[in-house]
């Protein structure tokens, strides 16, 4: 027999309800535990990637060379940086655009270097560079 809590009449053991008032006469059921559900963040974009294409376009303007070696650097940095991340970075094109001025830029350099040693020298073997060279200092030109 169970009694009923409401009204303390007694009850048969199968009985869910109390036949006399109607109250329950068990403890319902926990509800089943819920996990709390957490909202993924939203990706963010790497710091590295946005440094990279600051530093590839100042390298063409306000920093050239170093500019264009800090977008290199900052550019592998923000890739990896990326890939490791799991989604939770972004930023890959970004870190693409500095990593391709970075290599432009210094790719420029490099020229500008090499025929500026060529031109000085005079090694290119046209002769002009040696009569250009001539003509500057004023002594006339070795053909």
């Amino acid at each position: 027999m169970i009694i009923c809590p409401n009204c303390g009449a007694e009850n048969p053991e199968e009985r869910d309800l109390c036949q006399s008032c109607g109250a329950p006469l068990r403890e319902p059921a926990p509800a089943p535990a819920t996990l709390p559900y957490a909202v993924p963040a939203s990706p963010t974009t790497s710091g590295l990637a946005a440094a990279s294409l600051i530093m590839g376009v100042l390298g063409w303007f306000m920093l050239p060379l170093v500019g264009n070696v800090l977008a290199i650097i900052f550019g592998h940095m923000a890739k990896n940086e990326i890939a490791r991340s799991g989604g939770r970075l972004t930023g890959d094109g970004l870190a693409t655009v500095g990593l391709v001025l970075g290599y432009i830029g210094v790719g420029v350099w490099a020229l500008g270097i090499l025929a500026s040693v060529l031109f000085g020298v005079g090694i290119c073997g046209c002769g002009t560079c040696t009569t250009f060279l001539a003509a500057l200092s004023g002594t006339p030109s070795h053909r």
